[in-house]
């Protein structure tokens, strides 16, 4: 199961003055279990690309397969289940909320496919757990009420609410602060160990990206400038000066020269807090090391 793209293009006001080519020849395969960030300046095309994913964009040319089925021949009920299968969480929650109550938002869509009751209830709760939220203490509330890191939360279940295979993030962590962030990209990462969903995440913030992602692309001028593994696309992308180098490899880069032996690739702080206890535990006494 995949969602493959291939030879995607997208033209803004085609054939006016003003006309713009937003995706130019882009394909590439986003394979079941995989967590893809896309990475790009604005203007690059990456959130043009994600919105082709479910159907919300539809290509001028080229093709959108979803596990072998192709967007661009669905009709009516159809669209409505692709988006089900690939759900979207918008970069401002607002934009998705719009229910008196978080239950209510979270068993809108479960309601329009029949469900009632105490199946409708279980799958609330389901999805309030998979994003760390209590059912009893949050199902009263008004969404519009709770912070910014919260509405993010309560998108995400409405969407996981649905059982969807796929999940697309746009700017994910867009008005959230540090430990927003950090809890958001956690739960990113525990819904696809324990669902199994594939996610695909776009942001102009490659350091959030690598921190969860194990695939990555970057886009400039409406095209896909690398792909790769996370670790392949960073080495390569500094090595060609499209992206600055990351802090965390910095800091590993720095500790190596005062003496740390860091045996593995640092992508994030995880990768270089194990790296460190590993190289304290090892270094003993070793004269080499430097303060």
């Amino acid at each position: 199961m995949s969602i493959k793209v291939e030879k995607v293009s997208v033209i803004y006001q085609k054939k006016t003055p003003f006309e713009q080519r937003a995706l130019n020849n882009v394909s590439l395969t986003i394979n079941q279990g995989d967590i893809l960030g896309i990475y790009g300046l604005t203007g690059s095309g990456k959130s043009t690309l994600l919105q082709t994913l479910n159907g919300l964009i539809k290509p001028d040319s080229g093709n959108i397969i979803v596990d072998g089925v192709a967007v661009n021949k669905l009709k009516g009920s159809q669209i409505t289940e692709l988006r089900h299968k690939v759900g979207m969480i918008f970069q401002y929650p607002e934009l998705q909320i719009f229910e008196r109550n978080v239950f209510e938002e979270i068993a809108f869509g479960l309601k329009n496919i029949g469900l009632k009751g105490e199946q409708l209830k279980k799958r609330v709760t389901k999805a309030l757990d998979l994003v760390d939220m209590s059912f009893d203490e949050f199902k009263d509330r008004s969404p519009f009420t709770l912070s910014s890191g919260q509405k993010k939360r309560i998108t995400i279940a409405s969407v996981l609410a649905c059982k969807p295979k796929y999940l697309l993030f746009d700017e994910p962590t867009t008005g959230l602060d540090t430990t927003g962030r950090t809890k958001l990209l956690s739960h990113i990462n525990e819904i696809n160990n324990l669902e199994g969903i594939t996610s695909v995440l776009v942001s102009h913030k490659i350091e959030e990206l690598v921190t969860v992602c194990n695939k990555l692309i970057i886009m400039a001028n409406g095209e896909i400038a690398l792909k790769g593994t996370a670790l392949e696309v960073i080495q390569q992308a500094e090595k060609n000066g499209l992206v600055e180098p990351i802090t965390i490899r910095n800091i590993a880069n720095n500790l190596k020269q005062r003496g740390f032996k860091l045996e593995k690739n640092i992508l994030n702080i995880e990768d270089l807090s194990n790296e460190i206890i590993k190289a304290l535990n090892e270094r003993g006494n070793n004269s080499d090391f430097r303060y």
